[in-house]
């Protein structure tokens, strides 16, 4: 759905659901509803029509994504937590689940999440528990939370760019994550383009001599594989 199209396809949407009620068709229309910004109401259907039950994946992002909207952090992790469980470990194990189809009863069959087709949900959630735990200013468990994101689907950019732009990792970490992760043979390119971020940023850190921040302060101190560049 283009943005310029929302309201349209929100309106057709709305008489799907009248007519059909199928929970593939509520999908489509609380995710328009999230577009639109009108977050009581994809909630209000989502919780009408019962479709917030345990590992109901793609509706309890919806969902999640609805009450972070609204900083309504609490209520946020309650419904991430009954998708992906409390730990780590769990969400690993939810996404092994949903991505082999042990999870197929509890998803509607048309939304069902597809490799390369989009981002891993589980993923989804991931960064989105570690947006609501910085939100709680708990960035240490944040960072978990945006690692396993990437871990699940490489592709998920969002996290990625949270941990390096609010500087959760240090130069070593940032490296030892981008090895860490598995990138396909088609996706060789994002790999190329991670390891150049992290390369500027820490050629930019290194040539920062002069300044005092606490960060600066503590990268400079680390040993870089970019230590031998003349400055």
């Amino acid at each position: 759905m283009a943005n310029s199209e929302d309201t349209t396809a929100l309106f057709f949407a709305d008489k799907l659901v009248t007519v059909t009620g199928e929970p593939c068709d509520v999908h489509v229309l609380a995710l328009c509803l999230f577009r639109t910004k009108q977050y009581p109401r994809a909630l209000f259907h989502l919780e009408q029509r019962e479709l917030l039950g345990e590992r109901q994946i793609p509706f309890r992002l919806i969902a999640a994504k609805c009450l972070a909207a609204l900083s309504n952090w609490d209520d946020c992790l309650a419904v991430i937590e009954g998708s992906i469980g409390n730990s780590v470990s769990e969400a690993f194990r939810v996404a092994d689940d949903l991505t082999h189809g042990r999870l197929a009863n509890s998803l509607p069959k048309t939304k069902q999440w597809v490799s390369g087709d989009s981002i891993h949900e589980v993923a989804s959630l991931c960064c989105l528990r570690a947006d609501v735990l910085v939100a709680m200013q708990n960035r240490a468990r944040a960072v978990q939370w945006y690692k396993a994101a990437l871990q699940i689907d490489c592709h998920c950019v969002d996290a990625f760019d949270k941990l390096v732009d609010q500087h959760l990792l240090t130069v070593p970490e940032q490296r030892a994550l981008l090895d860490d992760l598995k990138f396909s043979s088609d996706s060789e390119w994002l790999k190329l383009f991670y390891s150049t971020r992290l390369d500027k940023y820490a050629y930019f850190v290194l040539r920062c001599d002069h300044c005092c921040c606490a960060c600066c302060r503590d990268l400079k101190r680390l040993d870089s594989p970019f230590s031998g560049i003349p400055l």
